[in-house]
């Protein structure tokens, strides 16, 4: 058994927290340190203190640092694992190796392309090579820390979800349309609109689509989360999937959601999604617009017998290889050989 101290976030719907139950269930003693949590706490307080923190004059990453540092040495850890630290300084890192507490970071985005304000920081740059394991969602982004004498592995995204929950899903009727769950930003906009030029019927789920779009074929709801997210995944008959800058020939978490719950997943033909699944078998993948609306109305208008292929197939690759028990197993042997 190991004691080990999770830092990350603690939203409910938190990847930490998948990992933290798993590891928990392998027989491990498992904390968390929601230290992102406190970070946003204070970021969000009010405009004073973003302003603060901008200009660098905020004391807020001395005062974690100092209650993080408290916290590990009251509960004398074997590991630490660290999901992405951005607000974790170098100095932090290096007190706890010199204690020979094994060092884990598991970096859901992209260490070497930072795509936004929340993707990383300084902080993580500084920290890549002081982990004793390094991993990644993404094989290049593995080489290219491997190129860096960085000790790093593999553990692609997967999906969690209960059979109870998928047995309440699988009773929504299907929906006609097309479906993207995601807030908007300027790649994927454009990819609507040049959707929306072909009049294809769109639902959007998500915050702040109403400042971008506007069309008498897409409907703009809210985010969706929990058991209504998941029905949402499945329930349409397309289920377009967008690759971002920091991804665009690996995959993302909803890679491995929309098949995970027997949905249609319409997405770019990456070498990851080529790699995990089979085309028109598992998912549907496209290589350009054009394409995309092709696959799209063939989608929309086939037999229905067809797109429950796909989906029943998506589902049986998926609970054999793509759970996150499966990944965090992998992750166990990897801290059984540090």
């Amino acid at each position: 058994m190991k004691r080990i101290i999770v830092v990350g976030s603690g939203h409910l719907a938190a990847l930490e927290r998948i990992y933290m139950k798993h590891l928990i269930l392998l027989g491990h003693e498992v904390m968390l340190y929601p230290i992102q949590d406190y970070f946003l706490e204070y970021y969000n307080k009010n405009f004073y203190h973003q302003i603060k923190f901008r200009i660098g004059l905020s004391s807020i990453y001395s005062k974690l640092q100092n209650d993080l540092i408290t916290f590990v040495d009251n509960n004398k850890p074997s590991h630490i694992l660290v999901f992405k630290g951005m607000e974790i300084l170098p100095t932090t890192l290096l007190k706890w190796a010199a204690q020979s507490i094994k060092l884990i970071n598991y970096n859901p985005d992209n260490p070497f392309i930072f795509s936004g304000r929340g993707s990383g920081n300084r902080n993580l740059t500084n920290s890549i090579s002081l982990f004793d394991l390094y991993v990644s969602y993404d094989k290049d982004i593995v080489q290219q820390l491997k190129l860096k004498n960085v000790h790093s592995m593999l553990i692609p995204f997967g999906f969690e979800l209960e059979d109870l929950e998928f047995d309440q899903i699988i009773a929504e009727p299907e929906i006609l349309r097309v479906c993207f769950v995601g807030n908007p930003d300027s790649e994927r906009v454009n990819f609507i609109k040049k959707l929306d030029s072909y009049n294809i019927p769109i639902d959007l789920y998500g915050n702040g689509w109403g400042k971008y779009i506007q069309s008498n074929t897409i409907k703009i709801f809210p985010s969706v989360y929990g058991i209504d997210f998941w029905k949402t995944l499945r329930k349409y008959a397309v289920q377009l999937n967008l690759m971002r800058i920091h991804n665009l020939d690996s995959h993302n978490m909803r890679s491995f959601d929309i098949p995970g719950v027997g949905g249609i997943m319409l997405a770019p033909k990456t070498k990851d999604h080529a790699l995990y699944f089979k085309d028109n078998i598992e998912v549907v993948l496209f290589e350009n617009i054009d394409d995309c609306v092709k696959k799209i109305n063939f989608l929309l208008n086939c037999d229905d017998t067809k797109r429950e292929f796909i989906r029943t197939n998506s589902r049986k690759i998926s609970l054999e290889n793509y759970t996150y028990q499966n990944r965090v197993s992998q992750l166990n042997s990897a801290l059984d050989n540090l």
